[in-house]
């Protein structure tokens, strides 16, 4: 059985990858996303900022946050606790 975010990604046909500096960037970049129709980010391990950026896009109702570029298990692990 397929789960509703993938249901929802197949649906998008995109997915779109984040990279951002500052986490204060975080909630108005996915909340545009949201407003534009993409409600979907993936955003990379490529900041110092990631783990931040991905916690406050989690509190965004309706986007889906994935981490993207993930170096180890440990990182993975970080942005969802």
């Amino acid at each position: 059985m397929i789960s509703n975010n993938m249901k929802k990604i197949f649906e998008i046909g995109l997915v779109p990858l984040i990279v951002l500096e500052d986490a204060q960037d975080a909630v108005p970049f996915g909340q545009a996303l949201v407003r534009g129709g993409i409600p979907i980010a993936e955003v990379t391990f490529r900041t110092d900022a990631c783990l931040d950026i991905i916690r406050a896009m989690k509190t965004i109702p309706g986007l889906i946050v994935g981490a993207g570029t993930v170096p180890n298990l440990s990182a993975y692990q970080k942005c969802w606790m």
